[in-house]
């Protein structure tokens, strides 16, 4: 099993005889205020700030999640509080060398530089991985913590958002980046502004998407249940999933809680599978008026949001594999968009991790990141259904391979932190 780790409320290392030297302070947390201030900085980054970036070019922002990624890794360096991940690099070389095999191999006319650039970018911090010492204790408590009371913020954000439309008339309700200048805002498609029919799902404010609210109140979830379990806090995410009316967040729990670990856990998804089709039904019957059975179909139906996620980018995918050099290398960075585009398709087709992946890198570069994330996830500390539930958002969710602020948080939360042995904690 490959996620083979179950974490609990998160407690700084006490008590090891290594801890104590005499002549010498223990290295805690509060002696680094700059650590402590990037941690927060990223996870509100992640939270609050994905509209906004820094334009490099018409196509592409730079993410304030990764500049603090980055800091924070700088920070760490300096002060010797990481070593590095040798399987991360291990998959990760391999999926770099495959991009260039793929670049090398195509000849396809819209092959992008940039793009396999911006693929190492992303990726190079999970080289790193916190050593084992009373500071990484204490930092991912911190990250916990801070990311639970920026998810509250941002739920209370996303209810007051949906109840608000029904008394105040105002677009800057759903969609407030016509309030900052252009070169603050991040390159791309806006779908702040979804009708569903009668009323707008809410987006939490700053969120780019309702599927963007849905799916951090889902991680917010699991990282409560896991962590803290307050009743109120639960029910305050599982609300603001509500006000959404994505199915986002729904799949990310469905898959988190019902692939079944042990006996425990599936008792435990039965029942929480029990009771969230119960709230379903009575929302849906007597308050949305079926619109979400409505949308259970929508698998089937060419053009809706489920179609356009999990079913056309299969047809994208068999449509490229004109050969055998494209299943194994791929058709080179930065070609399923270009080629989705030609398509001249009547509806949306999104762009999934596995069908960007098969479509750019070929069956080479997709084992190399399927091996790089099951290795980041399984030795990571943390919650066995947050990892399950981050690879499915990785995985299937769609446009997360090169998603800035996705990957962010699969690091601060994750990927950061060894798992390692309980009582083999060192510090400087």
């Amino acid at each position: 099993m490959i996620f083979k780790y179950k974490h609990s409320i998160p407690t700084p290392y006490a008590n090891y005889s290594g801890d104590a030297v005499p002549g010498r302070q223990i290295n805690t947390l509060a002696r680094h205020f700059y650590l402590r201030f990037t941690i927060r900085a990223l996870i509100y980054s992640f939270l609050f700030l994905p509209m906004f970036g820094l334009q490099v070019t018409g196509t592409f922002s730079l993410s304030f999640s990764l500049i603090f990624i980055y800091i924070l890794i700088a920070i760490l360096i300096l002060n010797n509080l990481v070593k590095f991940n040798y399987p991360n690099i291990f998959f990760l070389v391999l999926l770099y060398f495959s991009g260039i095999f793929a670049i090398l191999s195509s000849n396809h006319w819209a092959v992008s530089l940039p793009s396999y650039s911006l693929l190492l970018v992303l990726y190079f911090p999970f080289f790193f991985r916190m050593r084992q010492t009373q500071v990484a204790a204490e930092a991912y408590s911190l990250a916990i913590g801070c990311f639970l009371s920026a998810s509250r913020v941002l739920a209370v954000i996303g209810i007051v958002q949906f109840a608000a439309q029904f008394l105040i008339r105002s677009p800057f309700i759903f969609d407030i980046s016509p309030l900052f200048p252009q070169f603050l805002l991040t390159t791309g498609n806006f779908n702040t502004v979804i009708d569903a029919g009668g009323f707008f799902k809410a987006n939490g404010l700053f969120q780019r998407e309702p599927s963007g609210l849905s799916g951090w109140m889902a991680i917010a979830i699991i990282v409560e249940y896991a962590n803290r379990r307050r009743i109120w806090n639960l029910a305050l995410y599982s609300a603001a999933i509500l006000c959404s009316f994505s199915g986002t967040g729904m799949l990310i729990l469905l898959f988190a809680y019902l692939l079944p670990m042990n006996l425990k856990d599936l008792l435990r998804g039965i029942f929480f599978l029990l009771v969230g089709s119960l709230v379903f039904l009575i929302v849906d019957t007597y308050l949305v008026d079926g619109y979400f059975s409505g949308r259970a179909t929508e698998f089937a139906r060419v053009g809706t949001s489920a179609y356009a996620r999990f079913v056309a980018p299969m047809q994208v995918v068999l449509g490229g594999m004109q050969s055998t050099d494209t299943l194994i290398f791929g058709n080179g960075p930065g070609t399923y968009r270009p080629s989705v585009s030609v398509l001249s398709a009547p509806w949306e087709i999104h762009d999934p991790t596995w069908a960007k992946l098969i479509f750019e890198y070929g069956l080479v570069g997709t084992f190399s990141a399927f091996g790089f994330m099951i290795a980041a996830l399984s030795s990571a500390r943390g919650p066995v259904e947050l990892k399950v539930g981050y690879f499915y958002a990785w995985l299937a969710s769609g446009g997360q391979l090169l998603a800035q602020n996705f990957l962010a948080s699969i690091f601060i939360l994750l990927a950061l932190w060894s798992m390692g042995k309980r009582g083999r904690v060192h510090d400087r």
